[in-house]
């Protein structure tokens, strides 16, 4: 019952938090200064993430939600922000410093891969002053972000990938190399071109 209510509170205090954000613009790309995406906890789920993470073209703040990080790729080690239990407030929303530390002037994306449902997560990229806002959906968090994937995605990572690479201006600074290969649409075929399918 404590636990239900608390949990209630929180995702009141997040929605509250997500209407009062003070918004930057979103930049150029080429403008981006820094970039924080909050990672899955799971470790295979983690693995997708970090592959996607090394695509970015800007600094990368990576976070984890947990009081573990089941994998570091060697150019992140002692990158990755805990966001633990001990610093997290009784309803389980992250400290107004841990907010601030995250949020510091020039965060201009922010990337929620983790669990929808986890409230610390969601309002670390929810309610962030970044103009450019990515997580994935679900009905706690409906129009907290500027571009949601589908919550039953299935590589929510590939497919941020893919959206973004597909986004003219692009938002977000993307290694081209790094770029999924996505088949032309039909209409933009040789014409007389026939589909392999």
């Amino acid at each position: 019952m404590i636990e239900a209510l608390k949990t209630h509170l929180g995702w009141q205090a997040a929605r509250r938090l997500v209407a009062a954000r003070a918004r930057r613009l979103p930049a150029e790309a080429h403008l981006v200064q820094r970039i924080l995406v909050v990672l899955p906890t799971d470790e295979a789920a983690l693995r997708a993430a970090w592959r996607m993470v090394e695509a970015l073209g800007a600094p990368v703040v990576p976070v984890v939600v947990g009081d573990a990080v089941a994998f570091v790729p060697d150019a992140f080690a002692g990158a990755v922000v805990r966001v633990g239990r001990d610093v997290l407030d009784w309803r389980g929303l992250p400290t107004a410093a841990v907010r601030a530390r995250l949020w510091a002037p020039g965060l201009d994306v922010a990337i929620a891969l983790g669990d929808p449902s986890a409230l610390a997560g969601a309002v670390l990229v929810g309610a962030s002053p970044a103009g450019f806002r990515v997580g994935i959906d679900a009905p706690e968090t409906a129009g907290w972000y500027d571009l949601a994937l589908g919550a039953a995605t299935a590589d929510p990572p590939g497919e941020l990938l893919a959206r973004l690479g597909q986004i003219r201006p692009s938002l977000v600074p993307l290694r081209r190399a790094a770029l999924p290969r996505v088949a032309p649409k039909v209409s933009e075929r040789e014409p007389g071109a026939r589909s392999g399918v």
